[in-house]
This record gives C-alpha cells, sequence and structure tokens, in this order.
C-alpha cells in the first residue's frame, strides 16, 4: 500500500513541475507577415444590399447607399486587420473598390433565394479573370441569402424500397449506428433477434 502511495506521489511531483517549467521559459511569438498588403475588391449583389438597409434603417436615414455600404465594408475590414494583427499576423487590408453586382450568383433553383456555391464561385473566379487585378487582390462577394451545395449523399439510406410490399421477408433499419434486421411475420413487422 505504501508503495502505491509513493508512486502516487511521485507522479503528481513530477506533473506539478511540468506546467512550471513551460510557463517561465515563454516568450511572445514570432510577428509574420509583416509587409503583406491584401487589396479587397468588394462585390455584393442585392440581397445584401437590402439587409444592409434593413439593419442600417433604426440607425440612421440612409441616402447614398453605395457611400454607406463602402464605409460599413472598410470598418469591416479595419476590424479583420486588428483580430489577424492580435494574433501576430501584421498584415495591413484595405478596401479597393465595393461594387454592386447581380450577375454573379447562381441560384440552385429557378426563382430561389439561395445560390448554388460551387457554379457561384466558378462565375466570381471567371469575373476575377476578366478584371487583370494585381497579385494582392481578393475578391469578396456578400450576398444576404445562404450559399449551399447541391448533395445526393445525406444519410445513404434509400427513400423508397424498390419492390417493397408483402413480399418482402427482411429489411433493414438504421437506428443511429446499428442496424437491427426487421422480420415479417403475418401482417405486422417484428424485429428479430439480434445475431
Amino acid at each position: 500500500m505504501r508503495r502505491i502511495l509513493f508512486v502516487i506521489l511521485y507522479l503528481g511531483l513530477q506533473l506539478n513541475a511540468v506546467p512550471s517549467d513551460a510557463t517561465s521559459q515563454r516568450k511572445d511569438p514570432e510577428k509574420i507577415g509583416e509587409g503583406v498588403h491584401v487589396s479587397a475588391v468588394v462585390l455584393y449583389d442585392s440581397s445584401y444590399a437590402k439587409l444592409h438597409r434593413k439593419q442600417a434603417q433604426p440607425r440612421r436615414d440612409l441616402k447614398d447607399d453605395d457611400g454607406d455600404l463602402k464605409d460599413a465594408f472598410t470598418r469591416l475590414f479595419n476590424r479583420t486587420q486588428k483580430h489577424f494583427n492580435d494574433q501576430f499576423i501584421m498584415i495591413q487590408m484595405k478596401v479597393k473598390s465595393v461594387t454592386k453586382n447581380d450577375s454573379l450568383g447562381v441560384p440552385l433553383e429557378t426563382g430561389k433565394t439561395p445560390l448554388n456555391g460551387p457554379m457561384t464561385l466558378e462565375n466570381l473566379k471567371k469575373y476575377g479573370e476578366t478584371q487583370h487585378e494585381t497579385n494582392d487582390t481578393i475578391l469578396y462577394l456578400f450576398t444576404g441569402g445562404d450559399i449551399l451545395e447541391r448533395s445526393n449523399r445525406g444519410d445513404r439510406m434509400p427513400r423508397s424500397f424498390p419492390g417493397a410490399g408483402w413480399n418482402l421477408h427482411t429489411i433493414t433499419v438504421a437506428l443511429r449506428s446499428r442496424t437491427i434486421p426487421m422480420a415479417k411475420t403475418e401482417g405486422s413487422q417484428q424485429p428479430a433477434a439480434p445475431p
């Protein structure tokens, strides 16, 4: 019994020594990204302008939507730069231009609000290639709606059982991460005994 207590005491002393050594040798993280400049080309669509107008309406009367949005984006990128700088990533960000563009977004379905993410990204890439921007320029697209991706994966369970009828003797039902075979009996389906 005493041996176990000595082992526990020994391990406890070792574990207490590790954090104190780690904190005593701590130094400031290395700053990275000094001299890196990012020019932001901001694009937005009508849904984003409508959302911005709706959020800004209680604050003040909007007269110049584009000027107000440019100020809002400048503040946003200044806060983004400050966040990076606080993490010792010393980049400089500036808003190069703010433009309304409703032609880049591709709706997921005809006449629906959500955008098809991959196709919208392809449109944004093509638009960027035509602009001949410098290497330090990043295009940003702001939209008020959701950006989705069409997926057929789902839960990988068939939505319907082909040919399912009274002649189907066994089906598998997914229950959380476990499958339970179902056996057909007279007029109802009962869980079969687990294998």
